[in-house]
């Protein structure tokens, strides 16, 4: 209801006078330090050029008497004004002359000095006039200042400055802020005195009258004429009021009698009066329920509360003419009643609000719409309002249940959102209940006719859709191009709080036709499809055959090894170098390897993206950086130097709030240097959620650690992204690496890569070097370091080890 406690007259005053001061303050004093900066650049520049005119004269008489050492001595008692940050005496040409630093003299300025502008130069010389500018973005005055007038024919020369006022403006802000305390704490004292005054003047008065007492206070005549007619008006209302007893007292009999719940609200005191039948109707004695509006209010059910205290308001503010809503209210036992709920005004104020409004309440647990709304509640998802499991299972056996021969063939779509669950940790469940309500809201809209659209559970949709071909070629075809759509569907962004998502899923399809199969073989098939395409990289489209089921098999088996991989010592690390363009270990890639006793060495190819979709990828990936802390510590123990270890770490476990403190905790636990390791991360750890990602960065760099984003270019990382991000490294992805040489293309993306990172201050490293030709153009493009199987494989512990020491005595 919108019952506000409206704020007393008082506080009201108080906060127009704090508004009114406070809006005064700033504008005012925002006018002055605007004019005070404009009035320190003209003093600046006024300076600025006296200063130019004596070099000027300086300039021409040293040239003139050959004395060079007098221009020398000059900009050195010029720039002991440490604001000068360049002085400079130019030719024609923007050769440096003269400097307040040597080792400038003899330089081109447009090669050595940040902010000199060629075309400046020419302008001043041309007009033989001074050109004075003003940088905001670093608070600097430039001057470019031409001297001309040489008897010996030496020419024109321009004097080039740049001053730094930025000191002078800090000193002026700060008077600024001393002014406006002491003028905040003149308008505090006014307002406090203008306070006092009104509430002795009005507010005392006016709380006396609304009391109906004596006036307190400074009382005028209009005051005491105000208190007399409301006294009248009570002695009024009293006569009515015992009029009315009577009648009410008739009024109440007739509520008694009546089969339907009674309530009756005094909206200006808030109290309800409940009929017995109404308590009765939730299981409650007439003496156990107060006669207040939170009776009533505290147990309509949580999902109608909003919808029905909405009407109410349009209904009081004459919005809607009438009110009857059927709603659900907590019985006494714990279960809900529906009820039809009618209302009407029956009294208004001197405005014309209502003041008053009667109502009933009629059990209408029995009725239609209650057996409806429990038949759409137990076939449809509650977020998305879509078909639920249920409901798709049903449709799947009256559907198998009804073909025969001449049954066109149907199809079921199984997608999944990738990377859903990085979705839900960045940014939380309420986000991720929002894409869902997006991605249901679009595929109804795609599948509008002809097809079941269902939400199965999670990030888990299913579609089917029907009459996708008479033969299974022609209905697998169909399909395969529903499924693509159904992809291109999804690629589409979405806006999650006014910002663009990014998402693919992979679609599962299996086709339905006369086949006597259980609804559940269906749905099992398309969900193996949908797995199939979630290995196969993602953002993928499959159609389910029998193969399929051994993979997934084959899926399962590796889910339950994999949890007791760890603690059977199965894991084990080799490393990779990387190289630096004179061929020294400058750091190592640690890669993780499986060997399982049965089926020998597993590819992380294989087990990863298990391990990922499982959620064991957090437990190896706690196993990866506590082993190679053990390593380093061996390292140092046995007085080995090693190089910088880089560590792969999933988008899944870098996106866990507390990666970071554990990390730190690890590295002190261990007594292992910061230094010591990288990190590398993929751009699907930067999907979603950036200022926490960027804020986690900020942490991990601050402690020491460096972060590379791997297999760059594989991913769809905005660049904005990247270069708000403190990055240290980006390492060009090998499937790119390998291609260098193949054709012009390939040749044209390795090179904006390398040039893009060096763009955005980030260090390079090439993957997956393995020819000369290949090792050369990087070196060419000035790609900083180097990791492949030219230089090396992944080695054990001891290899690396004696890789490291050979290398260093061919260094030597």
């Amino acid at each position: 209801m919108r019952i506000f406690s409206r704020p007393p007259l008082m506080l009201l005053a108080a906060l127009l006078l704090v508004l009114i001061a406070g809006v005064t303050l700033g504008v005012g004093f925002r006018y002055e330090g605007l004019q005070q900066v404009a009035q320190a650049k003209e003093d600046t520049q006024a300076r600025l050029n006296q200063q130019l005119q004596r070099m000027s004269h300086v300039l021409r008489n040293a040239l003139k008497q050959g004395d060079v050492s007098r221009v020398r001595q000059e900009l050195s008692l010029i720039t002991i004004d440490l604001n000068f940050l360049s002085f400079l005496v130019l030719s024609p040409s923007g050769h440096i002359d003269y400097a307040n630093y040597l080792i400038w003299e003899g330089n081109n300025a447009g090669e050595m000095i940040a902010g000199y502008w060629p075309r400046l130069h020419q302008q001043a010389l041309k007009h033989n006039e001074a050109i004075f500018s003003f940088d905001d973005s670093s608070d600097r005055l430039q001057s470019y200042f031409p001297v001309s007038g040489f008897d010996n024919g030496q020419g024109q020369f321009l004097l080039f400055v740049q001053y730094d006022i930025k000191p002078e403006l800090k000193a002026l802000q700060q008077g600024l802020k001393q002014r406006f305390y002491v003028l905040a704490m003149l308008a505090v004292l006014v307002i406090v005195l203008a306070l006092v005054l009104l509430y002795m003047i009005v507010i005392r008065p006016l709380g006396s009258i609304a009391s109906d007492g004596p006036i307190q206070g400074y009382a005028t005549r209009e005051f005491k004429l105000i208190q007399k007619k409301l006294h009248w008006y009570r002695q009024q209302r009293k006569q009515l009021q015992e009029r009315l007893s009577d009648s009410e007292q008739r009024w109440l009999f007739a509520v008694d009698g009546s089969q339907n719940g009674i309530w009756d609200w005094n909206i200006a005191t808030g109290q309800v009066y409940l009929s017995e039948r109404w308590k009765g109707m939730l299981g409650y004695r007439p003496d156990e329920l107060e006669s207040d509006f939170e009776a009533w209010t505290t147990r309509v059910h949580p999902d109608d509360k909003e919808r029905v205290l909405e009407e109410l308001n349009q209904f009081i503010d004459g919005t809607i003419p009438e009110f009857e809503n059927v709603h659900r209210l907590k019985h006494k036992d714990g279960h809900y009643v529906w009820v039809l709920d009618r209302a009407m005004q029956v009294s208004w104020d001197m405005r014309g609000n209502p003041t008053r409004i009667i109502g009933s309440h009629t059990d209408v647990s029995e009725n239609i719409r209650n057996e409806e709304a429990i038949a759409f509640q137990a076939n449809h998802d509650a977020l998305t309002h879509l078909a639920n499991r249920s409901a798709v299972m049903d449709t799947l056996e009256q559907h198998l249940q009804q073909a025969d021969e001449h049954t066109r063939t149907a199809a079921l779509f199984v997608l999944d959102l990738d990377n859903f669950k990085t979705i839900n940790e960045a940014l939380g469940h309420q986000a991720g209940d929002r894409l869902l309500v997006q991605v249901a809201n679009r595929l109804s809209g795609y599948f509008a006719n002809n097809a079941l659209v269902a939400r199965l559970g999670g990030d888990e949709f299913a579609v089917l859709a029907y009459g996708v071909g008479q033969d299974a070629d022609t209905a697998t075809n169909r399909a395969l191009a529903l499924g693509g759509g159904i992809r291109r569907l999804m690629s589409r962004p979405f806006m999650l709080d006014s910002q663009p998502m990014t998402i693919s899923a992979s679609v599962g399809i299996c086709l339905v036709d006369s086949r006597p199969d259980s609804p559940e073989d269906l749905l099992k098939w398309a969900d193996i499809a949908m797995y199939q395409a979630k290995q196969e990289g993602r953002n993928h489209c499959c159609v389910y055959n029998e193969a399929m089921e051994h993979n997934a098999m084959d899926s399962l088996w590796l889910h339950n090894e994999l949890r007791y991989a760890i603690e059977r010592n199965q894991f084990c690390l080799v490393f990779q170098p990387i190289m630096d363009a004179r061929g020294e270990v400058v750091s190592a890639e640690t890669l993780l390897r499986w060997y399982h006793p049965e089926r020998g060495f597993i590819s992380p190819a294989e087990f990863i993206p298990v391990a990922e979709n499982s959620g064991v990828i957090l437990d190896i990936g706690n196993w990866v950086l506590e082993e190679v802390c053990r390593f380093v510590v061996r390292m140092r123990s046995s007085g080995q130097d090693v190089p910088a270890i880089a560590v792969n770490v999933s988008a899944r476990q870098f996106n866990q709030s507390g990666f970071a403190p554990q990390l730190f905790d690890l590295l002190e636990r261990t007594q292992v240097d910061s230094s010591a390791m990288e990190l590398e991360v993929t751009e699907y750890a930067l999907l979603n959620n950036v200022d926490a990602i960027s804020e986690r960065m900020a942490a991990l760099k601050e402690h020491g650690l460096h972060i590379a984003i791997d297999d760059f270019g594989t991913g769809y990382s905005s660049l904005s992204y990247l270069q708000s991000l403190p990055l240290s490294r980006l390492k060009v992805d090998a499937s790119f690496v390998q291609k260098i040489g193949e054709d012009s293309a390939s040749d044209a993306i390795v090179k904006a890569v390398v040039d893009m990172g060096h763009s955005l201050g980030l260090e390079v490293v090439a993957e997956g070097v393995e020819t000369k030709e290949q090792l050369r153009y990087l070196q060419q493009l000035g790609c900083d370091y180097f990791q492949g199987y030219l230089f090396s494989k992944p080695l054990a512990e001891g290899d690396f080890i004696t890789y490291i020491q050979r290398q260093r005595q061919l260094a030597v």
